[in-house]
């Protein structure tokens, strides 16, 4: 998570001196010390200290609900640069009182996996995707793509089932039209995570996957010892993997 809000500060720094990160909290400031303080320690280790080189503006609705709107808007009102919500209930008042600044969640309870059925291992990675979200305890809505022209229609499916985050399968429809989809995303104010760097480099929130330049280089131990005459059961590959 404070590796997203990282790059999104970096984004949103636009001549200002100090970044400032808001921090709205669904339950009381003393009821949450363990998440803010491990918050901190992510900050820390990503070379911000508070008061230092960043400031972090607090709110939270000590219980009361009601209050989500108002404390939305004065965060709102201090411009900052991206606003850290506790939960899908706050996210959405967030999004109510801005379309502008961005919107990390740090907690996640519906996502909305797209993928393409007719793609070789959809199923299996879907699956995979499904077991991962019951570990968490999230609930995951499928939407099948064949179409660049069904981008739009899943964006906007995933925002009216009132998903917090867009998982994307791979898929060639998927890598073509990642500029297109990066702008959905930011367009519905849905976090979306690609297995292709390439997406974070067009737009897109986060990518995890292996690393796919070392992957590209690891066929070159077998044709090597090939040419020079060697079976193709004597060669092996590493099995390390860099994730980016």
């Amino acid at each position: 998570m404070v590796a997203a809000v990282s790059s999104l500060v970096e984004a949103q720094q636009a001549g200002k001196k100090t970044p400032q990160i808001g921090y709205l909290g669904a339950v009381s400031s003393g009821a949450n010390l363990v998440r803010v303080a491990a918050f901190h320690d992510a900050l820390s280790e990503a070379g911000y200290r508070e008061r230092e080189n960043i400031i972090v503006e607090y709110r939270y609705t000590d219980g009361k609900p009601e209050r989500l709107a108002i404390l939305a808007a004065e965060l709102v009102a201090l411009k900052v640069d991206v606003i850290v919500s506790e939960g899908p209930s706050v996210t959405r008042r967030v999004k109510q009182a801005t379309d502008t600044i961005p919107i990390v969640m740090t907690k996640l309870s519906r996502v909305t996996v797209l993928g393409t059925s007719t793609e070789p291992g959809n199923a299996q990675a879907l699956r995979q995707a499904q077991l991962a979200a019951e570990a968490f305890n999230l609930q995951v809505q499928y939407i099948d793509v064949r179409d660049r022209n069904e981008i739009e229609t899943a964006f906007q499916a995933a925002t009216k089932q009132r998903s917090d985050a867009v998982f994307l399968l791979t898929g060639s429809i998927f890598v073509s039209q990642r500029r297109q989809i990066a702008g959905f995303a930011i367009k519905n104010r849905l976090p979306t995570i690609s297995y292709r760097p390439d997406f974070v480099e067009d737009g897109g929130l986060i990518s995890y996957s292996p690393s796919l330049t070392d992957l590209s280089r690891r066929p070159q131990p077998t044709w090597t010892r090939s040419s020079k005459g060697q079976s193709p059961p004597t060669c092996q590959l590493s099995s390390r993997l860099s994730l980016s």
